[in-house]
């Protein structure tokens, strides 16, 4: 499936980034793991390699393995997750479902970082305060 059999002996420092990540994926799935923690998957795969890893976390999703795909790309985020969390300096922004975040969190929002809430904001609809975190639009 991963099309590494001719490259058995090689060494991973000699491969290409994207033969390098299916090496890393096909290894961290020997085990059938029940939780799978990815940091930037798709990073250096040609299209043909990128399709094959995502119907592979497809698969595995539906087989009921837990996957944490951690990944700046909000496309693949949107094509491949569940729920979003998102994390700033340690601090948990955003939390939910991709239809929760993109209710709360869409187009119009705006993210404020206050010490202390205002008694009336003026113009905003709705306010979330998550930890030291202040979401108001």
């Amino acid at each position: 499936r991963f099309d590494l059999a001719d490259r058995a002996k090689s060494d991973i420092g000699d491969m290409s980034k994207g033969m390098a990540q299916k090496v890393q994926l096909a290894t961290s799935l020997v085990n059938d793991p029940e939780l799978l923690m990815l940091d930037e998957p798709f990073s250096g795969l040609d299209p043909v390699n990128l399709r094959m890893v995502k119907d592979l976390l497809r698969e595995l999703r539906d087989q009921d393995v837990a996957i944490i795909l951690s990944t700046h790309q909000i496309n693949q985020v949107e094509e491949l997750c569940d729920r979003v969390l998102m994390i700033n300096r340690g601090t948990v922004v955003l939390y939910g479902s991709l239809d929760e975040v993109r209710r709360d969190f869409g187009e119009g929002s705006i993210i404020v970082e206050v010490s202390r809430l205002p008694e009336a904001l003026p113009g905003v609809d709705k306010v979330i305060q998550q930890g030291g975190i202040t979401t108001s639009w």
